[in-house]
């Protein structure tokens, strides 16, 4: 998209229209990404990745996260320099980034043990505060580097891989085998929650009189008679709780998992054989595995192209990683930052919609924030970073610069009846679209629907194992749809752009997931 904003990024350059590309499209707090954007500073990526780079183009706009393509096209050359001249580099960028992560981690486990904080004065709470925030901030030049590095990667294995098909006299595209190369060989906090509770869920289904319980409709009710009869089995799912909470949680919005969220989703995973369910998803591991060993045999692939697949299959694994850890994190502060939310006379879902600076300064200096703009921007908001300079929009402003930037958008000749995306789980499956926005949409899908979404979280899940499909406008192959449906052993099509666009409640959807390219069929209201 091209914006209406002037951009000065080079110099004594003539200013420019700055053009930007969309990199997410995903509802965040504004405290969230107001740390965001200012962890994009100089300081903090001369600490992580040792040169000088900063980015002063960012915009946030109803959920949209877009950046200056000047920005990114610079992040991209330094990078590339980098690992061109010292491939090592990414070693040493690795190994700083979960260095951090640590960091990050000690602090606000720290802060979650403080005793008393309705005692302390305002500016010990400052000082906590200003510790936690500023390894927050280190955390956040990743939030750019790592996809950057993975497109960089990617890049060299296409191109080694191009040089193995010239002489083996092939005409595939080396995308083709992409996504059975690169892959992540640990398993993430997703599918540690998932196959922690599918376990929980064969022990329940192996007893008659707890699987007896867990009919009950309440889960309050579960509860209960769990604590009468079966504690041990409680004392698993309290912990799981408690282990897995902050998948409730994103950019400091939520409430922590609770044991009746655990059994809730027990109770969906009930309806299948738990036993069965876990060795499918054992033999699908071993499946990806045994067809990267074959490529690596068939291909030769040794030497700097398997170093570039190694490297890639890492920062695939640590690009989810990070983000875990600032969730965590943010769990683990609740409350803390009710604390002060306490103090300033609002509750913890208000406070999350100040930002950084305003939280600060009341620490500082005792001056309340205008908690007026907090109702504005709870209903929408923009944060935007143009040539450096941060603002944020709600209300009236906001509605006068979305018309400002708003294009026409082009009449459809006919309604869209297919669309295509790439396959993150094989599999093909006709049921009744769902569309799921926002987590009060999850009761809207029933037994085998096909939940359509702009992308899924993990309060979703619920909904996605009723579901026997599941649909995203975005994704790649290690967002959370991608993994849960893989998990699942459902057909999963992601990327499609303009799904819950063009999908309807209602809607029959045929989804074909059986080719590396997916394919989704609407028929208008369940008619064929």
């Amino acid at each position: 998209m091209v914006a209406s904003i002037k951009s000065n990024n080079g110099g004594d350059k003539m200013k420019e229209e700055q053009k930007w590309i969309v990199i997410l499209n995903r509802r965040s707090t504004i405290f969230f990404h107001n740390l965001v954007v200012k962890g994009q500073a100089k300081k903090y990526y001369k600490e992580m990745y040792d040169f000088d780079f900063e980015i002063q183009n960012f915009k946030y706009v109803a959920g949209e996260v877009t950046i200056g393509l000047s920005d990114l096209a610079e992040l991209g050359r330094l990078l590339g320099q980098r690992i061109g001249r010292r491939p090592e580099c990414l070693d040493e960028f690795m190994e700083r980034g979960y260095k951090q992560c640590d960091r990050l981690l000690k602090i606000s486990k720290e802060i979650s043990t403080l005793k008393n904080l309705e005692k302390m004065s305002n500016q010990e709470l400052l000082d906590w505060y200003n510790r936690y925030i500023e390894e927050v901030l280190r955390m956040m030049p990743s939030l750019m580097t790592t996809p950057t590095i993975e497109r960089i990667l990617e890049e060299k294995i296409k191109e080694g891989l191009k040089e193995i098909f010239e002489k083996f006299g092939k005409k595939e595209s080396p995308e083709a085998y992409l996504s059975d190369l690169v892959f992540t060989k640990k398993d993430n906090f997703v599918v540690q929650e998932l196959e922690e509770l599918m376990e929980i869920g064969v022990e329940i289904q192996k007893d008659s009189n707890v699987l007896n319980i867990f009919s009950a409709s309440v889960s309050e009710d579960i509860q209960k008679q769990l604590a009468k009869e079966k504690k041990e089995l409680l004392s698993k799912i309290k912990n799981h709780a408690q282990k897995f909470g902050f998948l409730n949680m994103y950019g400091y919005e939520g409430k922590p998992m609770s044991v009746g969220d655990v059994i809730v989703r027990l109770k969906e995973l009930l309806r299948d054989d738990c036993a069965k369910k876990l060795e499918e998803a054992k033999k699908a591991k071993q499946t990806v595995q045994k067809r990267y060993d074959e490529l690596l045999k068939v291909f030769g692939i040794s030497g700097e192209l398997l170093k570039y697949i190694e490297y890639a299959q890492e920062y695939l694994y640590f690009r989810l990683y990070r983000l875990d850890i600032l969730m965590i994190a943010g769990c683990y502060v609740r409350d803390f930052m009710d604390e002060i939310a306490q103090r300033i006379g609002i509750s913890y879902d208000d406070i999350i919609h100040l930002w950084h600076e305003e939280l600060r300064d009341f620490l500082k200096t005792g001056q309340l924030p205008d908690t007026s703009k907090i109702k504005e921007r709870k209903e929408n908001y923009a944060t935007l970073l143009v040539d450096g300079k941060f603002e944020i929009l709600s209300g009236k402003e906001l509605e006068d610069f979305i018309l400002q930037e708003k294009k026409p958008e082009a009449e459809l000749e006919k309604p869209i009846t297919e669309l295509e995306g790439i396959t993150a789980c094989y599999g093909k499956h006709k049921g009744t679209a769902k569309i799921v926005l926002i987590n009060e949409d999850i009761d809207k899908v029933k037994e085998g629907d096909v939940l359509v979404s702009t992308m899924t979280n993990p309060y979703y899940l619920p909904a996605m194992i009723r579901a026997k499909a599941i649909v995203c406008d975005e994704g790649g192959i290690l967002s959370h749809a991608a993994i849960v449906s893989r998990e699942l052993g459902i057909p999963c099509v992601i990327g499609t752009k303009i799904a819950t666009k063009v999908v309807e409640d209602g809607d029959l959807a045929d989804v074909d997931a059986s080719q590396k390219k997916g394919i989704v069929k609407i028929h208008k209201q369940g008619k064929i």
